[in-house]
């Protein structure tokens, strides 16, 4: 069972949002993230289309949220709130 673990920076929009999910596209298995926002700043989860105004999840500081069974093919995106430069950290086990 692997396991990768990754710090990222994560830009406000208008910026892009910052893909924590891996971009292989590996076929079987399934993935579990871990999410914590390490910064000092609000962080906003969901997919490609993220935004401000249009996310999954709201992440507080130092809060944690976890994606189970995901396939390798799904993709999870974050931003940080306006204005502001954020971090998370992100585990992933891959069965």
């Amino acid at each position: 069972m692997p396991v990768n673990h990754y710090v990222f920076s994560i830009p406000s929009a208008p910026s892009s949002p910052t893909r924590l999910t891996p971009e292989g596209r590996e076929v079987g298995g399934s993935l579990t993230v871990h999410i914590q926002n390490t910064g000092a700043h609000d962080l906003f989860i969901g997919g490609e289309g993220l935004t401000l105004s249009s996310f999954g999840r709201h992440l507080e500081p130092q809060a944690v949220f976890t994606f189970e069974n995901l396939t390798t093919v799904d993709e999870v995106y974050a931003i940080a709130e306006s204005n502001q430069i954020g971090q998370a950290a992100v585990i992933i086990v891959k069965r």
